[in-house]
């Protein structure tokens, strides 16, 4: 009789519980209503949507835009045939001063270098840096013309230090060394050789190539940007970057197998870096063309 009565009691105790449950259920019911009646039927905005820009058409056979920005996060902006095999003209020179940079027993910057009739001989060479049999420069001096004008003499005289094959080989080794697949070497000045016996590479491999400058070179960007006596033509600095970007090094090229190539590297004020590489436009003067609508491509998708 005992259990029966404390059974009936624990029966009671639980529809208590149960009853006081349902009510509580049902009265926070009703206080939400209460609380978001006033947002029924309310319209809430959108952000707008992100503007469609406009295809980039580039009169190039290839071309390449990445971004990187401060803390190393990649996004490529833009990307036309980046793997495709292609001359590259004196962008070629890129590789010569970091062949030079990376063999500094052999390459003293304060060392006295005599050129020789073969560097002197060499093919379509600027005003200023067209050598002359038996004048001697430093390693620094030839750098300077080479990036900065483009001068073939000086690279074939650097290259002479060692051994044009030697250097040659040089330049090879370390394209391979830095995962470059699409990267040959023929000479160390990027002139066009007998039939397509030229320099060639790749808008990806010449990214990564001025990646690897920018974080273990970067003196070569330096001498890019440092000018000699008289501005050069159809340039790096024909290009405008606009929005407080700042010009932080490249290399231009053009031959007749080529066409016009650039590579250029700047950095925002944010310092996110962006690496654009042009490869096989019309000429030298549409290569500044082609660049320009690259990187006015940059500020607007970045812009977003």
């Amino acid at each position: 009789m005992q259990q029966a009565k404390i059974i009936g009691a624990s029966f009671g105790i639980g529809l208590f519980f149960l009853a006081a449950l349902a009510l509580r259920g049902g009265f926070e019911q009703f206080l939400f209503m209460q609380m978001t009646a006033p947002f029924q039927g309310m319209v809430y905005a959108q952000l707008p949507a992100k503007p469609d820009l406009p295809a980039l058409e580039l009169d190039a056979k290839a071309a390449l835009s990445l971004r990187v920005n401060y803390v190393g996060r990649e996004r490529f902006v833009f990307s036309k045939s980046p793997n495709e095999k292609l001359p590259i003209a004196s962008i070629t020179k890129l590789m010569t001063a970091l062949v030079v940079f990376e063999n500094p027993a052999d390459y003293n910057l304060d060392r006295k270098v005599t050129v020789s009739k073969a560097a002197a001989g060499q093919d379509d060479v600027p005003l200023f840096g067209n050598l002359k049999t038996g004048e001697i420069y430093t390693v620094k001096d030839l750098l300077g013309m080479m990036m900065y004008y483009s001068s073939n003499d000086a690279a074939y005289a650097l290259a002479e230090v060692v051994g044009v094959d030697k250097f040659t080989n040089l330049m090879n080794s370390k394209a391979v060394s830095l995962g470059l697949a699409n990267t040959h070497f023929v000479n160390p000045n990027g002139l066009d050789g007998n039939g397509m016996d030229v320099n060639t590479s790749s808008a990806a491999d010449l990214v990564a190539l001025a990646r690897y400058i920018i974080k273990a070179q970067p003196g070569i960007f330096v001498f890019s940007l440092t000018p000699g006596p008289y501005a050069s033509e159809n340039g790096i600095f024909n290009v405008a970057l606009g929005g407080g970007r700042v010009l932080a090094g490249g290399k231009t090229g053009f031959t007749d197998i080529a066409g016009g190539c650039m590579l250029l590297a700047f950095r925002d004020e944010k310092n996110n870096y962006y690496f654009n590489v042009l490869l096989g436009s019309l000429s030298s003067p549409d290569r500044v063309v082609q660049m320009q609508k690259l990187v006015d491509y940059d500020n607007n998708v970045t812009r977003y």
